[in-house]
């Protein structure tokens, strides 16, 4: 590469500050395992063996930390996203295929756990926390194994679901239901939490000839649970979820974006040109939401900046789309979240870029992590840079 490359400069500083912000905990998308990935996909771009050091450096201490904690199995916190990790270095030949003979134990465990019927993690769907985690670790690579753990998977998908008032076969958040303390059970549309990261891991599934009937039919249905929720005369086309009417935030987790991408895939499966059509309307009205409409966090000149729900994510999600569609306009909504004047992305001063609102202080924090901090942040970067350093696609569900 020739000359310096301010990109890079920043994201280094990126990652030095994730250092010391991280903590010592093997989780992908709150811990060493996501500096680990952000290492490695610098290693993609620049072959510069020092990157890829320092992520074996980490993917190891994760694997250590995972051996001397009472690790949870979850693609976020622990086993399966450690795991993901592993596959993915060394697809990026950051490992070797020698090491591969370690994933032999996370198989055997994760499976394990899903011929449990009690076992916890099997009784929600959740990307994070679930189900499509611990599938989302299986789809990485076309070992043998993987295709018995999938039918697992979808099996226990099918077991906890539920029926609609309407008799539809649906899926109910059970983790939010808990966390928001109600009595009344809800359908989240959100793709961190949702329906929509079902369509698409169905999608992933039938793309794998998994059930492929059964996941169509599934999918056919979501997609028309979601589309009776439309909104009229709102920011947004659809609610959070089933408990409100009102338009939703513009972000990965909750919001447009996400459906979007599930109808992208979605009429992939179904052959459905209509719902493609739909997804890029959707997809357009969402350029349209700048700052003052799209209810990111601010406070003065602070601003969401984070993957999760801030101005990095918006704009990776906005030229993931960019990239399936070619509608200039959602190039242009990419470059708006990253360069405008709240997102100092190539700035020569560094000073804190990270801002993510912590509601249990109700104050502005810096964060390290892959999810809300400096890790995801350099990934975007690196993704919108280079083809080659995609894989957060894999893990958020936004591969198209």
């Amino acid at each position: 590469m020739n000359g310096v490359d301010k990109d890079i400069v920043l994201i280094e500083r990126f990652a030095a500050r994730a250092e010391e912000l991280l903590p010592v905990h093997p989780s992908l998308f709150s811990g060493l395992g996501g500096l680990s990935l952000l290492y490695a996909e610098m290693f993609n771009l620049t072959q510069n063996s020092r990157y890829a050091k320092r992520s074996i450096d980490l993917v190891e201490q994760s694997i250590s930390l995972l051996n001397s904690e009472n690790s949870e199995l979850t693609l976020v916190n622990g086993v399966a996203g450690v795991g993901w990790l592993i596959k993915y270095l060394i697809k990026s030949e950051v490992l070797s295929d020698i090491d591969s003979d370690i994933l032999a134990d996370f198989d055997e465990l994760l499976i394990e756990t899903l011929k449990d019927n009690d076992f916890v993690e099997n009784k929600t769907y959740d990307l994070c926390y679930g189900l499509i985690g611990k599938g989302i670790y299986f789809l990485e690579d076309d070992r043998a194994i993987n295709k018995e753990a999938l039918h697992f998977i979808f099996q226990r998908l099918v077991q906890i679901s539920s029926k609609s008032i309407n008799q539809e076969i649906t899926w109910y958040d059970s983790m939010g239901r808990v966390k928001r303390k109600t009595a009344t059970d809800y359908v989240n549309y959100g793709l961190a939490h949702g329906i929509p990261s079902i369509i698409i891991f169905l999608s992933r599934l039938w793309e794998r000839n998994i059930e492929p009937k059964e996941c169509s039919l599934l999918i056919k249905s979501l997609i028309d649970q979601i589309q009776a929720t439309k909104l009229i005369d709102k920011e947004s086309y659809y609610p959070n979820s089933s408990l409100t009417k009102e338009a939703s935030k513009l972000s990965w987790c909750y919001g447009d974006l996400g459906i979007a991408i599930a109808f992208l895939k979605a009429s992939e499966v179904l052959s459905d040109k209509n719902l493609d059509t739909q997804a890029v309307d959707i997809l357009i009205s969402s350029a349209k939401r700048q700052l003052d409409m799209a209810f990111i966090r601010t406070s003065g000149n602070l601003v969401e900046s984070g993957f999760c729900h801030g101005a990095y994510g918006l704009s990776y999600l906005f030229n993931q789309a960019y990239l399936r569609t070619g509608q200039k306009v959602l190039k242009e909504a990419s470059n708006y979240w990253l360069r405008s004047k709240f997102s100092k992305a190539n700035s020569n001063s560094f000073d804190t870029l990270s801002n993510r609102f912590d509601f249990d202080r109700n104050s502005w924090e810096e964060d390290g992590t892959l999810i809300e901090g400096y890790c995801g942040m350099g990934l975007v970067l690196l993704a919108l840079k280079s083809n080659k350093c995609n894989a957060i696609a894999n893990i958020t569900l936004t591969s198209v």
